[in-house]
């Protein structure tokens, strides 16, 4: 059975640049990476997201006023 995969880089790069780090430093805690490299490959949908990392980028998304952050692939 094939899995969904995900990409939310088209809503990460909505964010305005000067808010881009701190963006960053919390989506890593909320996928539960240490590294740029791990990140950018949950962002690209290279990693799947479990569903709790999933529900929590939703919610960091939207305190930037950003809805639907989330497409599959």
């Amino acid at each position: 059975m094939k899995t969904k995969k995900f990409t939310f880089a088209e809503a990460y790069n909505k964010i305005p640049y000067n808010e881009m780090k701190g963006f960053r430093a919390k989506a890593k805690k909320v996928l539960g990476v240490k590294s740029d490299n791990q990140f950018c490959n949950y962002k690209l949908g290279k990693s799947n997201l479990k569903l709790n990392q999933y529900a929590g980028l939703v919610d960091l998304f939207a305190e930037y006023g950003i809805k639907d952050p989330i497409k599959s692939i």
